[in-house]
């Protein structure tokens, strides 16, 4: 058996749980904000932010890549 990577990686880009990576980085307020209007609007975390104004689809996808790989 071999791992999808490419498909992780976008499960996990599009899984509202991922922000808790985020959290103590943006402040836990931002933080809930994003995924809020995520869930409400049925939007990706990074157009959540984007749509807040708070960060571009490409930072904040840039970030979150970060912490993910991190773990």
């Amino acid at each position: 058996m071999t791992l999808n990577n490419a498909q992780i990686e976008i499960n996990m880009m599009n899984n509202l749980s991922s922000i808790t990576l985020l959290a103590p980085e943006i402040g836990y307020d931002i933080a809930a904000s994003i995924v809020k209007d995520a869930k409400q609007r049925h939007l990706s975390l990074a157009e959540s932010a984007e749509s807040l104004g708070l960060f571009s689809i490409d930072d904040f996808e840039v970030l979150l890549k970060h912490k993910l790989s991190q773990q």
